[in-house]
C-alpha cells in the first residue's frame, strides 16, 4: 500500500516531485480515480491542469481502489509544523467534536501521532473492544421457529394440525435461544473485520487477534438498521465507550463526514464544520452560570415573499446571557496581517450585518472567529457599521490553548465567558 500525506489545499500530481505536505506525487491510476471523484463531489478538489489536482478543505483519510492511502491533515498555526503536529491537532479536534476522550493514561500514546489517522482510530476501537470483552458481551433471547423430532419449548398447534401425513413425526416448535446474535455485537464483528484488514501497526495487529472471540457472531447485513436498534439502557452502558469508535470505523452516524466506499477505514471531514463545532463545544465548556449557547438556531429569515419566509438566517453560535445576545460566526481561514482589510471577506461582513439586524435588533456585538496563527499575533480593532449600533469584532481562536482572543479584552466584551480554559485530559 502506498501512503501519502498532504495538507489542506495541497497539490496531488503525477509528475515527479519531492514529496512534502504541500505537494505529493501519486500513481496515475489513483490520480484518475480522484479526478472522477472530484467531478462527482466538487467540494473535495479542483483539477488545475492535466497533471495536477488541488485538494480543498477536507481532512482525514481516503483510500483509492488501486491501494493508495491519502491522508489530508489540517493547516496549523505554525507554517513549519510537521505531519505529526498537524495530525495531533486533528486528533484533538475530532476527540472533542465526536465526544471522545482524547488523552487517557496508557492508551493515547503520543507516538501514535507519527502513524496515519487510520491506525489511531483502529487503536482506540480495539482498546475499547478489549475492555468490553473483559466485562463480557451481552446476550439476548431470540425466538426460533423450527421442526424438531422432539418437543422443545412451545408446540405450534396451528401448524402442527396442518402437518402433512408423511411429516407427522416432526413437531413444529417455538422456543427462545439465549445467544450473542444481537445488533450491537453484529456491528462490533463488522467493525473488527474492517480493522483487521486495515491495520499495519504491530500493536494493532496484536489487539486485532481478538477476532476469534467474536467468531460465533455473524456480521451486520444492515449497518444503519443495526445502529438504529442499538440499545442505550442501563444494561448496555458497558457498550457506550466503544460505540463512537465503531461508528467511525463503519462510517455511520457522521452527518458532517463523508465515509469512503472502499474496503478499510476512509474518513473525510470538512474543516469548516469541524472548526465550527470545536469552537462551540470549547466555549460551552467555559460558560458562566446563567449563560446559554445555541448552535445553528433557526426561526429568523432575511426576506418574505407573498406571506412566506425566504432565505433563512442560521448563525453558527448565539449566546444568551441576561437580557443580551451575542452572535459568533466561525471561519476556517488564516487572517493576513499584510492585507489592508486583514483578509476579511466583505461577504462575511454583510452576513454578520444581516444576523445582527434580525437577531439583535440592529444593536449589540457580532464576532467573526478565525483560527489564530503565528503570522497574525495582534488583534484587529473593532469595526462599527455606519448608521447602525452594531459592532463587529474580529476574534482569533487559539487552537493550542482554546482561548478566544480579541480587542477589547474578552473579559470586557464577553462577560459570559470564563477566562480560564478547562484543564485538558492528560495535560
Amino acid at each position: 500500500m502506498i501512503r501519502q500525506t498532504i495538507r489542506e489545499y495541497g497539490r496531488l500530481t503525477i509528475r515527479p516531485v519531492a514529496s512534502s505536505l504541500h505537494e505529493a506525487q501519486i500513481p496515475a491510476t489513483a490520480f484518475d480515480w480522484l479526478c472522477r471523484l472530484c467531478e462527482r463531489e466538487p467540494g473535495l478538489g479542483q483539477l488545475r491542469n492535466q497533471t495536477t489536482l488541488q485538494w480543498k478543505s477536507f481532512v482525514g483519510v481516503l483510500r483509492t481502489p488501486c491501494g493508495l492511502e491519502l491522508e489530508i491533515v489540517p493547516k496549523t498555526q505554525q507554517e513549519a509544523a510537521t505531519a505529526k503536529d498537524c495530525r495531533e491537532l486533528l486528533v484533538r479536534m475530532l476527540s472533542k467534536v465526536l465526544d471522545m476522550p482524547f488523552r487517557e493514561t496508557g492508551e493515547a500514546d503520543i507516538r501514535l501521532f507519527s502513524l496515519p489517522l487510520t491506525e489511531w482510530v483502529a487503536r482506540q476501537f480495539l482498546l475499547r473492544l478489549h475492555r468490553l470483552l473483559r466485562h463480557g458481551l451481552r446476550c439476548e433471547y431470540q425466538r426460533v421457529e423450527e421442526e424438531q423430532t422432539c418437543l422443545r419449548g412451545q408446540l405450534d398447534v396451528r401448524r402442527q394440525v396442518c402437518q402433512l401425513p408423511h411429516r407427522r413425526h416432526l413437531f413444529h416448535v417455538r422456543h427462545d435461544v439465549f445467544n450473542l446474535d444481537r445488533p450491537e455485537n453484529r456491528l462490533l464483528q463488522s467493525a473488527l473485520r474492517v480493522v483487521s484488514t486495515t491495520v499495519r501497526d504491530a500493536e494493532n495487529w496484536r489487539l486485532a487477534a481478538a477476532r476469534p472471540l467474536l467468531a460465533d457472531i455473524p456480521p451486520s447485513r444492515d449497518i444503519q438498521g443495526d445502529f438504529a436498534l442499538w440499545r442505550d439502557d442501563r444494561l448496555m452502558a458497558v457498550y457506550d465507550a466503544v460505540r463512537p469508535w465503531c461508528e467511525l470505523v463503519l462510517g455511520n452516524g457522521m452527518p458532517y463526514a463523508i465515509a469512503g466506499q472502499q474496503t478499510g477505514i476512509s474518513l473525510l471531514f470538512p474543516m469548516h464544520d469541524l472548526f465550527e463545532r470545536y469552537v462551540a463545544i470549547s466555549l460551552r465548556e467555559r460558560l458562566v452560570p446563567g449563560a446559554k449557547l445555541a448552535t445553528q438556531p433557526g426561526g429568523r429569515f432575511l426576506c418574505s415573499q407573498e406571506g412566506r419566509n425566504r432565505f433563512a438566517l442560521r448563525p453558527d453560535i448565539v449566546v444568551h446571557y441576561g437580557e443580551q445576545k451575542w452572535i459568533l460566526d466561525t471561519k476556517w481561514k488564516l487572517l493576513d496581517c499584510e492585507d489592508s482589510e486583514n483578509g476579511i471577506r466583505i461577504q462575511d461582513v454583510y452576513q454578520l450585518f444581516a444576523y445582527g439586524q434580525q437577531w439583535l435588533g440592529g444593536q449589540g456585538d457580532v464576532l467573526l472567529v478565525y483560527p489564530g496563527h503565528a503570522a497574525f499575533p495582534g488583534s484587529v480593532p473593532p469595526l462599527y457599521y455606519r448608521n447602525s449600533s452594531l459592532k463587529l469584532t474580529v476574534a482569533t481562536f487559539d487552537l493550542a490553548t482554546d482561548a478566544l482572543l480579541c480587542t477589547p479584552d474578552a473579559a470586557t466584551l464577553l462577560p459570559w465567558l470564563k477566562q480560564t480554559p478547562p484543564q485538558r485530559q492528560g495535560a
